[in-house]
């Protein structure tokens, strides 16, 4: 169906590839100052770039003798190759368009960005630094996404903030922190939409598994009702849910996905009406996908029965659609009305 079309290629897309990295702030101290200006760095100012690239060219040799002038230079240093390692997989290994992950003083807020180019800038310290403002001088540029506060953060994501070196490998949470940044997206063939609970009242377990079953039937009954190949029996269901919670749908049959999340965007708030600005609402109706849903509810008795229960399971648990889906259908609905 050429309307949910339009809609895959507008949604955020994420290469299978991409990597994930935890960077210390100097124990939150640089925190503020990574965040206002845009950039993540790493310490040891003794070591330049030119001595990274020179050793890591040598192979072998180099790095060991790198480790060696470390050695000498700072002889309390007792874990030198670990030193050298964290900047050399500083220098070549977060690469643009990787994710970063800052944590401030106490871990009390966690800041999620994107690494904008893969080459180490260099800036000159002044002679009396301010102490608040980091005083290393290899830095990565990076484009902040989103801050979120711990307690909101995904239990699972927990353990990562345990680990105390300067750059963490945090590519096994990359799940997680994907479903963080991004409520839809496209990641390799397959799409995902993440559902957000956010009732503070205990979770029904009956109420979310039938709000769930629903879901997959108007899926397959719309399948059937427009003649399409959507298969709910192969959307994969990953809960990471405390009250509030999420819920994420995946699958490779995109627009099965896609419909599910325009459904609940029919069920919750004002429907296919969302709010822009102070007093304007924009009508989503315009876009082909949104009013053939529209049409397939109005089509028969028994759908807008189906439709109506789907509302009370999305207002009982107090689901909130995905602004990025949102995002996506207001521009196609802004150029289908510029039309």
């Amino acid at each position: 169906m050429n309307e949910f079309e339009d809609i895959i290629s507008l949604l955020p897309k994420i290469k299978m590839d991409r990597k994930y990295w935890l960077v210390r702030t100097n124990a939150g101290l640089f925190y503020e100052d990574y965040r206002q200006n845009n950039f993540v760095a790493i310490g040891y100012n003794n070591i330049s770039v030119f001595d990274l690239k020179t050793a890591n060219d040598a192979g072998r040799s180099g790095i060991k003798g790198l480790v060696n002038k470390l050695r000498v230079q700072q002889k309390d240093n007792r874990r030198p190759l670990h030193t050298i390692l964290q900047q050399l997989r500083f220098l070549y290994d977060i690469k643009k368009d990787d994710i970063v992950i800052i944590p401030s003083k106490n871990s009390n807020k966690i800041s999620f960005g994107r690494v904008v180019e893969t080459p180490i800038y260099t800036v000159e310290i002044p002679n009396k630094p301010d102490p608040n403002k980091c005083s290393y001088i290899k830095r990565k540029r990076i484009e902040w996404l989103l801050d979120v506060p711990r307690y909101k953060l995904e239990p699972s994501l927990y353990k990562l903030l345990f680990s105390h070196h300067t750059i963490s490998d945090a590519k096994s949470y990359s799940e997680a922190i994907d479903r963080t940044i991004n409520s839809f997206y496209i990641k390799g063939d397959t799409a995902n939409i993440v559902i957000e609970v956010t009732t503070h009242n205990g979770i029904n377990a009956k109420e979310l598994f039938k709000m769930g079953n629903n879901l997959l039937e108007i899926v397959d009954d719309f399948s059937k009702y427009y003649n399409l190949q959507l298969d709910a029996d192969s959307i994969e269901i990953k809960i990471e849910l405390q009250s509030p919670g999420k819920i994420q749908l995946s699958g490779k049959a995109k627009a099965g996905i896609i419909l599910i999340g325009l459904l609940i965007i029919g069920s919750v708030g004002g429907g296919f009406k969302v709010k822009v600005g102070d007093s304007f609402q924009l009508d989503l109706s315009t876009v082909g996908a949104v009013q053939k849903i529209i049409d397939y509810k109005n089509s028969s008795h028994d759908r807008e029965i189906m439709d109506t229960i789907l509302k009370k399971h999305a207002d009982d648990l107090k689901i909130k659609e995905s602004q990025d889906l949102v995002n996506v259908i207001k521009q196609l609905s802004g150029n289908k009305e510029k039309d």
